[in-house]
């Protein structure tokens, strides 16, 4: 949620100008129409009941926490890695894959942040993966910042990824 939020504050910020919103790589990444946060939280819910909030601030590690103050002050670039990174798994890895292992370990009602990946939903898989690709692959299109832009999206990605190890390894409890 730190994520899709971070990057409703930056188109926000941008002001009433057009030209400008499109030209934010963000407002690209906004554009391929994924949201995860409401299936996550409904999964939560069905999970762990009522008091999930609560509950997960407790089991919230110190890596996940430097997570989400990582992406609170995130600008254009990380949070673009960051949607690569925390997205792309989903979109492109194994999201369509994971989906009935965890229904049938959690049952249907903990599968809700699988919705938009699974399915015929945006023209079925693999034109999801190549949507997702493309973009990728023109946000690093050649222009006068897209060597910086690369080297920034890719050491971003690296952070990223170092987190998301260092959560899996201080996960202590598996709900």
């Amino acid at each position: 949620s730190s994520l899709e939020k971070r990057i409703e504050e930056l188109i926000t910020t941008c002001g009433e100008d057009d030209d400008e919103k499109s030209s934010l790589l963000v407002s690209k990444v906004k554009n391929l129409g994924y949201s995860f946060t409401s299936g996550y939280e409904q999964d939560l819910h069905e999970l762990l009941g009522q008091e999930w909030k609560t509950i997960i601030k407790t089991w919230t590690t110190e890596p996940a926490n430097q997570y989400s103050q990582m992406l609170k002050s995130a600008n254009d670039v990380e949070c673009v890695a960051a949607a690569f990174i925390l997205h792309g798994p989903l979109v492109i890895g194994g999201g369509a894959m994971l989906k009935p292992r965890v229904e049938k370990a959690f049952g249907e009602n903990a599968t809700n942040v699988f919705e938009s990946v699974t399915g015929t939903v945006k023209g079925g898989r693999s034109s999801r993966r190549r949507e997702f690709i493309e973009l990728y692959d023109t946000l690093l299109e050649p222009d006068s910042n897209s060597d910086t832009r690369f080297s920034e999206i890719v050491a971003k990605c690296g952070q990223f990824m170092k987190l998301n190890n260092e959560m899996m390894v201080a996960v202590r409890q598996n709900p």
